[in-house]
């Protein structure tokens, strides 16, 4: 069809019209426009769509094209920092260089998984394959444990060259020299001096008195024949027990070091205490070898199955003994004393050329104060105490 030129009238549907251009002051309404020039109309500032504009072949643009979102490649877009994370400010965070990723301020992570070797700092601390090195002296793995330098914590021990500590260290036991330990109990001596160099590093001495503040038990292992202590003196303080288990020994100033005693004699240690009961604290004291008492003994009830050898005084309101009692002297009534001879007063007065000798008659005392005051000697000694004088004049008196 050739061109038309409608001046007026009405266009036709179903029909095709080819013109040159089309001036509209009003809407031109189409449901498909086909342009295969160029459509240009600089006086559009907008395009209205409720659809989508398809630009087969881009859209150019000298001007700023605006979107609430932009989808596909963007490798062709310019004025952007691809090498550079930013926050809301403009603050690089994240900034890509030659050797990775530089990062800076604090990152939150739900996890980190580091496929290769992760390095801190300048390089001195690394986590590579179970682990950790901090510079060249502090190395941390799941199968070596801790080493320091040359020193180990791991399974079979701690290998350290030093430890300074200002709390507690606790072991089961201690191995190695101990010679610079200081609190340590006594043993058989102090030395006078800590210096491993010096001569009286190998001088010792020992204290007195052993205190015991509070209730112990003397229980040394079956293989022991005796416990021992060099204090020559064992104090206990009031309310304190000291208890020693049957069948064991304690044998106070072993090394016999007393004034009193032979140097290195042994066992001439005293105990200082208020009671002795048995060790459940409701029995009697077993006294197997005999009990040698120097000073005065004040005692309620004594059982003794061996001998009792007193040097002093013994006080006591029953004594039973079952075997010998030896002493320089006893002090107290003897009326219950059995085996003994009865007590006689003799006095003598002499009358002339003649003495008179003067009982009690088997201890019945009938001698009048007037016959005690004539008496120019008396004593009092056993009943059966006889008299008599010899031919040269002599007293003899046979018991």
């Amino acid at each position: 069809m050739a061109n038309t030129r409608i001046t007026q009238g009405v266009i036709k549907p179903n029909e095709d019209y080819d013109v040159r251009h089309i001036n509209a002051t009003g809407i031109i309404t189409a449901p498909t426009v086909n342009v295969t020039g160029v459509l240009t109309y600089e006086d559009v500032t907008n395009v209205d769509s409720v659809g989508l504009i398809t630009a087969r072949k881009g859209i150019i643009s000298t001007g700023v094209v605006t979107a609430t979102a932009f989808h596909g490649s963007g490798a062709s877009l310019t004025g952007i920092d691809a090498t550079a994370l930013k926050d809301t400010s403009g603050n690089v965070k994240v900034q890509a260089q030659a050797s990775g990723a530089m990062h800076t301020g604090f990152s939150t992570m739900q996890n980190l998984r580091v496929t290769g070797v992760a390095t801190f700092g300048s390089g001195s601390t690394t986590i590579n394959n179970n682990i950790i090195n901090v510079g060249t002296a502090l190395t941390l793995g799941h199968t070596q444990g801790v080493q320091f330098h040359t020193q180990n914590l791991h399974s079979q021990g701690f290998e350290v060259n030093q430890i300074n500590a200002s709390g507690i260290i606790t072991a089961s036991s201690f191995s190695g020299d101990g010679s610079n330990l200081t609190s340590l109990p006594a043993g058989l001596g102090t030395a006078l001096s800590s210096t491993q160099s010096s001569p009286l590093n190998k001088i010792y001495y020992t204290n007195t008195v052993l205190p015991v503040d509070s209730t112990i038990t003397v229980n040394p292992p079956a293989s022991a024949s005796a416990a021992y202590t060099q204090y020559a003196d064992i104090s206990l303080a009031d309310g304190a027990d000291l208890i020693i288990s049957d069948g064991d020994d304690l044998i106070p100033d072993v090394l016999g070091l007393r004034p009193d005693g032979t140097f290195g004699g042994g066992s001439l240690g005293r105990m200082r205490v208020d009671k002795l009961v048995g060790k459940n604290a409701n029995s009697a004291v077993n006294v197997e070898k005999g009990l040698v008492i120097s000073g005065v003994t004040t005692i309620s009830t004594l059982d003794l199955n061996g001998d009792l050898d007193v040097d002093g005084h013994l006080n006591a309101d029953n004594v039973s003994i079952a075997g010998v009692v030896t002493a320089t002297a006893f002090h107290g009534s003897g009326a219950n004393l059995t085996g003994l001879a009865s007590r006689e007063v003799y006095g003598f007065t002499g009358i002339g050329n003649s003495l008179s000798l003067t009982t009690t008659n088997s201890g019945a005392d009938n001698i009048t104060n007037a016959t005690y005051a004539a008496f120019e000697e008396s004593f009092i000694g056993p009943s059966g105490i006889s008299f008599s004088i010899n031919t040269s004049g002599n007293l003899i008196m046979t018991v």
